[in-house]
C-alpha cells in the first residue's frame, strides 16, 4: 500500500506500507516507481539488513532514468534541483539527505547504509518507508505517451539494420583506403537526414575541410574547420557544443582528416580532387552525364577502421548502438571519436555514457594522460572519477609508472598538479562539513540539556 501526501508549498511526501512479515524474509525490497514530473520517476529500494553494516537497515531512492538520462554521461541536472527527506513510521525515523546533485548513469541510487538499527523492526504489524521532496511539478494538461513507452519492434529494426550495405538500392559508396577489398554501400537520403555533416557534405556543390588552426601551444593537435561554397559551415559550427578534435585518443589514429570534392562544372567524366599529403575523408560527386556511374557518391575513408565506421552507420540506420568494449574497433572510444567527427550528438553521448560506466581506476588514469587535451568535456568528466576515486588511483600500477615515466606523458606534470589541486578542495568541503556536523550536534545537546 502506497499513499501521496501533499504537505504543502509544493512540497510532497511518497510512503509505502510494507508487511513486517514480508521485511523478515526479504533482502530487497523495492517499491513501485512513482513521480515527481511527466518525465521524473524514482522508487524506493530497502534492505532490512544492511550489506555494509549488518545491525542497520538501509534506505535508498532509486532514480529510473528517461531516455534522455540513459545516455547521458553528465549529472542529471534537472533531479539536482531537488531537496529529499527519508522517513519511516514504526519505528519513527528521519533522516536529511538534501540536495540530490550526484545522480546520473553511473550512480542512479543513493541513500543511507545506516538509516535505522534493525532491532527496532517491529515483527508484527507494518512498516511505513516514504522521502518527501520539496518540491513537485503539476501540469495542466495530461501525458499524451502511454507509460511505459512501447518498444521498438525488433523486426522494424532487423529489416532496417538489412537496409544497409545493400549495393542495388544505394547511392553512396564508402571505400577504405588501408583495406583495399572491404567496401560499404549506403543511401545519402539517410545520411543526410542523421547527420549535419553528410547532410553537408552530399548537398554541396563544394566541399573541403583542410583549414588548419592550432589547438594550443603546448600540443599538436589540430582543429579542422570546415569550409564550403555556402555556408554549411556556419551551420556545422552551430551545432557544434564541443572542440571538434581529429587527433585520436590512441597511437591508431594519428592524422588529420580532409575532405575533397570536385566542383559542380563536372559534367561528363569522373575525377577526384585531392591533396597529396591529405589524410582522412575525401568525396567525389558525380553528377551523371554521358557516362553510366555506378554511385553518385564515392567516398574514401583513411582515417577509420571499417568495422568503426560500419557501427556508425548502424546507428544512424537503426538508432541503435553495440559497444564491445574488447574490441580493436568498436569500443566506445573508438564510437566517440567517429561520432565526434560527423556530429552525431545522441551517439557521441551514449558512447561518452559507456566510457563512464565502465571507467575503473587504471583505465581512468591511461585514458586521463593520454587524451587530457583532445575533448574538454571528456576530460573533465574522468578527472572527476579520478579525484573521487583517488585513494584507489594513487595505488595503481599505472599511475606510479606516470610518475617514474613523466616524458613518456605530454602534460603530466600539469595534469597531476591539478589532479593534487583538486583532492585538496576536495578534503577541504569535506573537512568543513564534519566541522558544521560537529557544531550542530554540540548545539542540540546543548539544548536538550
Amino acid at each position: 500500500m502506497h499513499e501521496v501526501t501533499d504537505s504543502g508549498n509544493d512540497k510532497v511526501s511518497f510512503k509505502f506500507k510494507i508487511s513486517a512479515k514480508l521485511v523478515q524474509t526479504q533482502r530487497s525490497i523495492y517499491t513501485p516507481p512513482f513521480a515527481t514530473t511527466q518525465n521524473m520517476f524514482w522508487q524506493l529500494k530497502f534492505h532490512p539488513e544492511s550489506k555494509d553494516h549488518n545491525e542497520y537497515c538501509a534506505l535508498w531512492l532509486v532514480a529510473l532514468p528517461n531516455p534522455i538520462e540513459k545516455y547521458s554521461p553528465e549529472n542529471w541536472s534537472d533531479r539536482s534541483k531537488y531537496s529529499v527527506t527519508y522517513f519511516m513510521k514504526n519505528p519513527c525515523e528521519k533522516l536529511n539527505f538534501g540536495k540530490l546533485e550526484n545522480y546520473n548513469a553511473r550512480s542512479p541510487v543513493w541513500g543511507f547504509t545506516k538509516f535505522c538499527k534493525k532491532d527496532r523492526l517491529p515483527k508484527e504489524g507494518e512498516i511505513t518507508i516514504g522521502v518527501r521532496f520539496n518540491k513537485v511539478k503539476y501540469e495542466t494538461e495530461k501525458i499524451a505517451t502511454p507509460l511505459p513507452s512501447q518498444p521498438f519492434p525488433q523486426d522494424l529494426l532487423k529489416a532496417w539494420k538489412l537496409e544497409l550495405d545493400q549495393p542495388n538500392i544505394s547511392d553512396v559508396q564508402f571505400n577504405f583506403n588501408n583495406f583495399s577489398e572491404k567496401t560499404i554501400y549506403a543511401r545519402s537520403s539517410i545520411l543526410i537526414e542523421r547527420s549535419e555533416y553528410f547532410g553537408c557534405m552530399f548537398q554541396e556543390d563544394k566541399w573541403s575541410e583542410s583549414k588548419l588552426t592550432p589547438y594550443s601551444s603546448t600540443t599538436k593537435a589540430l582543429i579542422p574547420t570546415p569550409i564550403s561554397s555556402k555556408s554549411c559551415s556556419t551551420t556545422i559550427s552551430a551545432k557544434r557544443s564541443w572542440n571538434n578534435i581529429f587527433d585520436l585518443y590512441s597511437s591508431m589514429y594519428r592524422r588529420i582528416k580532409t575532405i575533397k570534392s570536385p566542383s559542380a562544372s563536372v559534367k561528363t567524366s569522373m575525377t577526384t580532387s585531392s591533396v597529396p599529403t591529405s589524410f582522412g575523408t575525401t568525396c567525389t560527386i558525380i553528377y551523371g552525364g554521358d557516362i553510366k556511374v555506378p554511385k553518385k557518391y564515392i567516398v574514401n575513408v583513411s582515417d577509420f577502421h571499417p568495422d568503426t565506421f560500419k557501427a556508425m552507420l548502424k546507428f544512424l540506420y537503426t538508432h541503435q548502438v553495440e559497444f564491445y568494449p574488447n574490441s580493436l574497433h568498436k569500443r566506445p572510444i573508438d564510437l566517440f571519436i567517429i561520432a565526434d567527427k560527423y556530429l552525431i550528438t545522441d551517439l557521441r553521448d551514449r558512447s561518452k555514457s559507456k566510457i563512464l560506466k565502465d571507467l575503473k581506476p587504471d583505465s581512468a588514469v591511461e585514458m586521463l594522460f593520454n587524451t587530457e587535451w583532445l575533448w574538454p568535456d571528456l576530460k573533465e568528466m574522468i578527472m572527476k572519477y579520478v579525484v573521487k576515486k583517488w585513494e584507489i588511483v594513487r595505488e595503481t600500477d599505472k599511475f606510479k609508472e606516470i610518475l617514474e615515466k613523466p616524458q613518456d606523458y605530454p602534460n603530466s606534470k600539469e595534469l597531476v598538479e591539478e589532479i593534487m589541486e583538486r583532492v585538496r578542495e576536495e578534503d577541504e568541503k569535506k573537512k568543513k562539513s564534519l566541522e558544521t556536523t560537529s557544531v550542530s550536534v554540540s548545539v542540540s545537546v546543548g539544548v536538550n540539556l
